[in-house]
Formats: C-alpha cells, sequence, structure tokens
C-alpha cells in the first residue's frame, strides 16, 4: 500500500511540475478543479482547485 501511495505521490508530483500544468495547457476535465492525485507535503503550497481544497 505504502509503494502505491508514493507512486500516485510521484505521478501528482511530476504532473504539477510539468511544463504543460505551468502553461495551462494541462487539465482533467475543467482548468481550476485540479488532477485528483496527491502530492508530497512540501509540494502541497502549489495546488489548485479541487486539490487545495481536498488537501489533508
Amino acid at each position: 500500500m505504502q509503494a502505491i501511495y508514493l507512486t500516485l505521490q510521484k505521478i501528482g508530483h511530476e504532473i504539477y511540475m510539468s511544463e504543460h500544468h505551468a502553461s495551462g495547457e494541462l487539465a482533467w476535465s475543467t482548468v481550476v478543479a485540479g488532477y485528483g492525485f496527491p502530492v508530497p507535503r512540501n509540494d502541497r503550497d502549489i495546488l489548485v482547485g479541487d486539490d487545495k481544497r481536498f488537501d489533508g
């Protein structure tokens, strides 16, 4: 379970650090909805939309 969670965090990190996210080209369903992947604690300041709202 830990390996799966860490993998999901890595995916979230890569998405939020991508050039596509920075340029606004990347969106799941709407630009402000976020992507639905967890991110490591030190990346949480860059979350958007629902990702930021549901950050726990």
